[in-house]
C-alpha cells in the first residue's frame, strides 16, 4: 500500500508554535534549546537558523517538547532596521510578531538557565561557530552544533552536527545537511515556504549566483528549485488549490526585489524622525583643528555650530583622515556632535 508524505506545516505555524512553547519553557522556568546566527542578524543568519529549527522540528509522532526554538540574537524593535526582511516575510505570509527575538526571553532565563542551579540551555549555531557570551554565558549554555561557513575556531569539537566549510551562504550549508529531512515532506505548502526561505539568503550573499560560489551552494540552489519546481522557474504558492497565490518562480526577479527591498530607507522614515546629518572631510587630525594657535577647542566648536546653524543641521560629523608625519601610517578619525535634541531619541 503507497503511504502519502507527511505533509508540512507552514513555517507561520511553526513559529507560533515556537513562541507558545518559549512561554510555557519561560513560565516553568525550564531551560531551553535554541538555534541562533551571528549577532548581525542578517538575511543569512536569519535563514539558516528558522530553517534549521523547522528542518529539526519534531514529527507527528514525536514530542513536541523536543522543538528548537529559532531565535534573532536582536531586539525586536531592530527589525525595521532590516527591509529585506520585512519583505521576505510576506512573501512567506509570516507575521513578524511570530518571530521570537532576543528580548523576548527574560535575562535569568538566559543567564540562570532555569530555576536550577545545574541546568544549561542548549544552542546550536548557526553562520558563526563562537559563542556570543554576552547572552550566552558559557557556565550555563552547551553548544550542541555547529553550521557556519567561516573560519573554524576550533571549538565544540563534540558538537553534532559540526559542519563548518567554505560557502557562499551559511544556509546553503544547513540545506545540504538536512536533505534528508525533506525527503517524506512531499511539496507542500511548508516545503516551498522553507524552499524559498533559503534561496533568499543564498541568492543575496552570492549575487545571484554570481560571487563566492561553491559547489555546496549549486546543490543547495538545485535541491530547493527542485522543490519550487525545479530550473529556476517553477510554482510557489498554495497546494490546496487557491490560484490566486500562485505565481511562477523566477530566482532573478526574486533576487531583484530582495534586493531593492534591501537598499530601502522607507522603513526607517516610519519609525525616527527626519535628521539632518552634516559631514565635513578634512585632511587634518583633530589635533589640529583644536590647537591653541587655532583658537583652542572652544574656537573650533563655535565655527562648528555656526556651520551647521547656517545650514540647519541636527548633527554634524567631521571626518579627519591623514598620513602621521611620524609613523607615515594614515589615519581616520571622527567626531560626532548633536546639535537637534531629537538626535539622542533617534539614536
Amino acid at each position: 500500500m503507497h503511504m502519502s508524505p507527511l505533509r508540512r506545516i507552514p513555517l507561520s505555524q511553526f513559529l507560533v508554535h515556537s513562541r507558545q512553547l518559549l512561554k510555557a519553557s519561560i513560565e516553568a522556568k525550564k531551560p531551553l534549546s535554541l538555534v541562533t546566527g551571528n549577532e548581525s542578524a542578517d538575511l543569512d543568519s536569519f535563514a539558516s537558523s528558522l530553517l534549521y529549527a523547522y528542518l529539526s522540528s519534531p514529527g507527528p509522532t514525536q514530542s513536541q517538547q523536543s522543538t528548537i526554538l529559532p531565535i534573532l540574537p536582536i531586539p525586536r524593535a531592530d527589525l525595521n532596521l532590516r527591509p529585506e526582511f520585512i519583505y521576505l516575510l510576506s512573501e512567506l505570509r509570516i507575521p513578524k510578531q511570530d518571530l521570537i527575538f532576543i528580548d523576548d526571553i527574560p535575562t535569568p532565563i538566559l543567564t540562570g538557565a532555569g530555576g536550577s542551579a545545574s541546568a544549561k540551555n542548549e544552542v546550536v549555531l548557526v553562520d558563526h561557530n563562537t559563542l556570543q557570551e554576552k547572552i550566552f554565558p558559557p557556565t550555563k549554555t552547551v553548544v550542541k552544533g555547529v553550521i557556519d561557513h567561516h573560519k573554524d575556531e576550533g571549538k565544540y569539537l563534540d558538537a553534532g552536527p559540526r559542519i563548518i566549510e567554505v560557502s557562499g551562504s551559511c544556509v546553503s550549508l544547513v540545506t545540504n545537511w538536512g536533505k534528508s529531512k525533506w525527503g517524506d515532506w512531499g511539496n507542500g505548502p511548508g516545503v516551498k515556504e522553507a524552499a524559498k526561505l533559503a534561496l533568499a539568503a543564498i541568492l543575496i550573499d552570492t549575487g545571484n549566483m554570481k560571487m563566492r560560489v561553491t559547489p555546496h551552494d549549486r546543490s543547495a540552489v538545485d535541491f530547493l528549485e527542485s522543490k519550487l519546481g525545479g530550473g529556476g522557474v517553477g510554482i510557489i504558492g498554495d497546494d490546496e488549490g487557491d490560484a490566486s497565490v500562485k505565481e511562477p518562480w523566477n530566482s532573478t526577479n526574486f533576487f531583484l526585489k530582495l534586493s531593492e527591498a534591501k537598499s530601502s530607507l522607507d522603513s526607517l522614515n516610519r519609525v525616527t524622525p527626519t535628521l539632518i546629518l552634516g559631514i565635513s572631510s578634512v585632511v587634518k587630525p583633530l589635533s589640529y583643528l583644536t590647537s591653541p594657535c587655532r583658537g583652542g577647542p572652544e574656537a573650533f566648536l563655535s565655527a562648528l555650530s555656526k556651520f551647521a546653524q547656517e545650514r540647519n543641521l541636527d548633527v554634524a560629523a567631521v571626518m579627519p583622515s591623514f598620513t602621521d608625519k611620524a609613523t607615515g601610517e594614515f589615519s581616520r578619525e571622527l567626531l560626532v556632535w548633536e546639535i537637534s535634541e531629537e538626535f539622542e531619541y533617534a539614536f
